[in-house]
């Protein structure tokens, strides 16, 4: 996600769940915060800065603006979780339509595979290991992760789970026929997050 867009995701999502004036508060705090982390690790490489701008500074600076602002850690990540969530729905909604297209749910694991190679690499902080499973089926299994060391390196290691989250609503249920067959995540205790989506026919 670009940072404009995550931080307008941010702001509106406190508006929304919040009255004012605490609703501007909690928004102008979490934009502080977010423009506070980017710049203290303004030289991470670019390819790190696509998960660390683009998605997990947003979570940070949101949950900590909440906590700020009196609310309990369990409420603030209740209220973290919810305002992602929302704003993660629409593109898994948009991507749900798309695959209405006959036949386009086919070509999903290879396309998930070559994503996966291309922004989930090396270059950006992960290290996953690849099976080779066929164009039926893609998997593998992330054994570092950047948004678990992020969260971690900024004290809230218990936020990694909204984002494993997030994935569980974007691939989850895109349609029908694939299955989404993750079991475990680092940010849920596991020793990796096992990738997994096949087609079932």
């Amino acid at each position: 996600m670009k940072p404009k867009k995550l931080l307008q995701m941010i702001c509106t999502g406190a508006h929304r769940h919040f009255p004012e004036p605490e609703g501007s508060q909690i928004a102008q705090r979490a934009t502080e915060l977010y423009h506070q982390y980017c710049q203290e690790h303004s030289a991470d490489p670019p390819a790190l800065k696509q998960h660390t701008e683009g998605m997990i500074y947003g979570g940070v600076a949101l949950y900590r603006a909440l906590q700020e602002q009196g609310l309990s850690q369990e409420e603030a990540f209740r209220q973290t979780d919810e305002i992602l969530e929302e704003f993660v729905e629409k593109p898994a909604k948009l991507m749900r339509k798309l695959l209405n297209i006959p036949g386009l749910y086919r070509t999903i694991p290879s396309l998930f595979r070559r994503m996966g190679s291309k922004k989930y690499n090396e270059a950006s902080g992960f290290q996953i290991k690849y099976y080779e499973e066929g164009k039926h089926r893609a998997r593998f299994d992330v054994q570092v992760c950047p948004y678990f060391r992020t969260c971690e390196a900024l004290v809230c290691p218990e936020l990694t789970t909204i984002f494993c989250n997030a994935d569980d609503t974007c691939y989850g249920n895109m349609h029908p026929k694939l299955q989404w067959n993750r079991t475990k995540t680092i940010g849920r205790g596991g020793d990796c997050c096992d990738f997994d989506l096949s087609l079932k026919d």
